[in-house]
C-alpha cells in the first residue's frame, strides 16, 4: 500500500511497522508534501569543519526542521528526548536560511512528552493535524 492510499490510522500503522529508519523519513517528508511544503529528506550539509545530516527539511513562508525518530517505547524517549533536542537545536543554529526555522522531533510511536525546551515532540500520526493548525502551534514554540 503506497502511502496516499492510507485512509485510516490502522493502515498508516501497518505501513510505519514495516518502515526502516529510512522509509520512516521518507513518509515524514510526504504529510509535509501533502500540507503543501518543499521537502528535502535527509540531506546532508558541509560546514567548515563538520557534516550534520538533516533528516527532513520541509520549507514553505518558513522552514521547519525535522529530526526522526524511529523509537519504540515510552522510557526511551524519555532518557533520549533531551540529548535528541540538544542536537536538534544545535543542527538547527548551524543550517542558514532566510526564513525562520523551527526545531520538530517527530516519533514513529506516541510520547507523553509533547514539548521539551519549546521544541515540539509529535507523533507521526499526529503530524497532519500539527500542520494543518502550525499556524497556531508556532507562537508557543522555538524559533530559530
Amino acid at each position: 500500500m503506497r502511502l496516499d492510499e492510507v485512509e485510516n490510522y490502522t493502515q498508516l500503522k501497518d505501513i510505519l511497522e514495516k518502515a526502516n529508519w529510512r522509509k520512516f523519513e521518507e513518509i515524514v517528508g510526504k504529510i509535509f508534501e501533502y500540507n503543501g511544503y518543499e521537502v528535502k529528506v535527509s540531506k546532508v550539509v558541509s560546514f567548515e569543519n563538520t557534516k550534520r545530516q538533516y533528516d527532513v527539511i520541509a520549507k514553505r513562508n518558513h522552514c521547519i526542521i525535522v529530526d526522526c525518530k524511529r523509537w519504540d517505547n515510552k522510557r526511551r524517549i524519555k532518557h533520549g528526548l533531551r540529548k535528541a533536542v540538544e542536537d536538534q537545536i544545535e543542527r538547527i543554529k548551524k543550517l542558514s536560511t532566510e526564513r525562520e526555522k523551527y526545531p520538530l522531533i517527530v516519533l514513529s510511536c506516541f510520547s507523553p512528552i509533547e514539548r521539551f525546551n519549546k521544541v515540539p515532540i509529535i507523533s507521526v500520526y499526529k503530524l497532519n493535524s500539527f500542520l494543518t493548525n502550525f499556524s497556531l502551534a508556532k507562537q508557543n514554540i522555538l524559533s530559530i
